[in-house]
């Protein structure tokens, strides 16, 4: 497996568990499986904040792994940068709110570190392009 392939894997993941966390079911159990401080509270307050407020988000996601760096696996830290296409339709209530929907390109930066084995985000930024 090489590093691209590792931190597509990764990305991946952390899209289907904000899928899940932020969507109707609020499952927030999830986040850990996949985030670390400093973005796994954050994540964890934005979807406790969704369940209260009686909203939630649909996604689809696509992920483009553009660099990952270093491109050795036996580093225990990365950084990538990928394009990731997210679709989102935000519900409130239940009722589709079409203004705080969206269909975006994004390009993402994400560090990666690895845990006795496994790969973790623990940080994500969003850079302008």
């Amino acid at each position: 497996i090489g590093m691209t392939d590792i931190a597509e894997r990764t990305i991946t993941n952390w899209l289907e568990v904000k899928r899940l966390a932020m969507g109707s079911e609020h499952n927030t159990a999830v986040l850990e499986t996949v985030l670390v401080e400093t973005v796994l509270g954050q994540w964890q307050n934005r979807a406790a904040s969704a369940e209260r407020e009686n909203w939630y988000y649909t996604f689809e996601h696509s992920v483009n792994v553009v660099s990952v760096e270093p491109d050795d696996p036996t580093a225990e830290e990365l950084t990538v940068k990928a394009e990731v296409n997210e679709v989102a339709e935000f519900f409130e209530l239940g009722t589709l709110n079409t203004s705080l929907s969206y269909d975006t390109e994004l390009t993402m930066q994400y560090e990666l570190v690895r845990d006795d084995g496994d790969w973790y985000i623990r940080a994500m930024t969003k850079l302008d392009e």
